[in-house]
C-alpha cells in the first residue's frame, strides 16, 4: 500500500539514519592485543632514544659544538667530522632497527584507534577527526623511516674509507647532511602535533559527547598527552634558534610522552575494550542494536551508555 511506501521511504532517508551508517564489523580481540603490542614498543623505541641520547652525551671522545663547528673553517681541523661519521656508522644498524619498531608501533596503533572510534560512535565529528589524525601520522612515520633510511645509507658509503674525501669534500657532505635534515623538520614534527589534535579529540569525545564510556581518568590523561605533544611540536620547530636548550626540553616532554604517558593510554584502550567486548563477541560487531538505531556501542557488554545518539 502506498501508506507502507511511504513509511519505508520515510525511515529510509530520515537524518538519523543517514548520520548513522552500518558499523563495521570490528575484531576486537586483535585491537586490544594490538594496543599492548603498540605500548611495549613505543616504550623500547623510546628507552632506545634515551639510552643513546644518554651515550652520546657521556662519550669522552666526541667533540663538543665550538670544536665540530670549528672543523668547518677552511684551516679547521677536520678530526671532528670523522668522529661523527664514525659514530653515525656505528650506530645505523641500531638505529635502522628502531626506526622500523617505531613505525610499526605506530601502524598497530590503527586497529585500537578505529575500534575505539567505534565504541564511541563514527557519527561524531572528533571521532573521525582523531581516526583520520593516526592514520596521517601513521603516513608520516613511515615517510621519516624511508627518508632517513636512503638518507644515511648514501651518506654513511659517500664518507667511509672507499671514497677517501678530501677535508673540503668532506666538509661540504656533512654540511649538506645537516641541512637535508633541517629541511624535514616540519614534516617529521607533525607527528607530534597530530597526535595532540587525536588526543585532544578522545578528550572531547570521552567529556562531551560520551561522559561514562570511559573513565574520567582516562580522557584527562588524553587532555595531558595532547597537551604536551603540541608543546613539543613548537619546541621541536624553535630548536632552529636555540637548538641545545630547547633540545633538550624536547627530548624530556617527548620521553615523558612516549615512555610513561602514551603508553598507558594505549594499555587502558587495550584494557577497556575487553570490558566492553565480552569474550563471546570478539570479531562480531560492537554494535549490535537493530537496523537504524546505530548508537556506536553494543548494548551486551558492561556498563555501556545508551543514549541516543546526535542527530547531524
Amino acid at each position: 500500500p502506498p501508506s507502507s511506501w511511504r513509511a519505508t521511504l520515510a525511515r529510509a532517508w530520515s537524518p538519523r539514519r543517514m548520520a548513522s551508517p552500518p558499523a563495521p564489523r570490528v575484531n576486537v580481540s586483535l585491537a586490544k592485543y594490538s594496543a599492548y603490542v603498540a605500548a611495549v614498543l613505543g616504550f623500547a623505541a623510546t628507552v632506545f632514544i634515551i639510552l643513546r641520547s644518554t651515550a652520546a652525551a657521556s662519550d669522552e671522545t666526541s667533540c663538543n659544538f665550538q670544536a665540530f663547528r670549528d672543523a668547518f673553517q677552511p684551516t679547521g681541523d677536520t678530526t671532528c667530522i670523522h668522529k661523527f661519521w664514525d659514530a653515525q656508522r656505528a650506530s645505523f644498524p641500531l638505529s635502522l632497527t628502531f626506526d622500523i619498531v617505531e613505525a610499526f608501533g605506530t601502524f598497530l596503533t590503527i586497529p585500537a584507534v578505529f575500534t575505539l572510534c567505534e565504541m564511541y560512535g563514527w557519527h561524531f565529528v572528533e571521532s573521525k577527526v582523531m581516526a583520520t589524525a593516526f592514520a596521517v601520522q601513521l603516513g608520516t612515520n613511515f615517510l621519516e623511516f624511508t627518508v632517513r633510511a636512503g638518507e644515511r645509507g648514501v651518506t654513511d658509503w659517500l664518507t667511509g674509507p672507499s671514497w677517501n674525501l678530501h677535508a673540503d669534500q668532506l666538509r661540504s657532505i656533512t654540511l649538506s647532511y645537516i641541512q637535508q635534515q633541517g629541511q624535514f623538520t616540519w614534516l617529521f614534527a607533525m607527528d607530534e602535533l597530530l597526535l595532540g589534535i587525536a588526543l585532544l579529540a578522545a578528550a572531547v569525545l570521552g567529556l562531551s559527547r560520551r561522559p561514562g564510556l570511559m573513565p574520567a581518568w582516562f580522557s584527562w590523561l588524553s587532555v595531558v598527552i595532547g597537551v604536551i605533544a603540541i608543546i613539543n611540536f613548537g619546541l621541536e620547530l624553535g630548536r632552529l634558534g636555540a637548538w641545545q636548550t630547547l633540545s633538550l626540553v624536547a627530548g624530556i616532554t617527548a620521553a615523558a610522552v612516549g615512555f610513561i604517558l602514551f603508553p598507558i593510554w594505549l594499555i587502558a584502550v587495550g584494557c577497556y575494550l575487553e570490558v566492553y567486548a565480552p569474550s563471546d563477541s570478539r570479531g562480531a560487531p560492537l554494535m549490535d542494536e537493530p537496523e537504524g538505531d546505530h548508537s556506536g556501542l553494543s548494548t551486551s557488554g558492561v556498563g555501556l551508555a545508551t543514549e541516543e545518539p546526535e542527530t547531524v
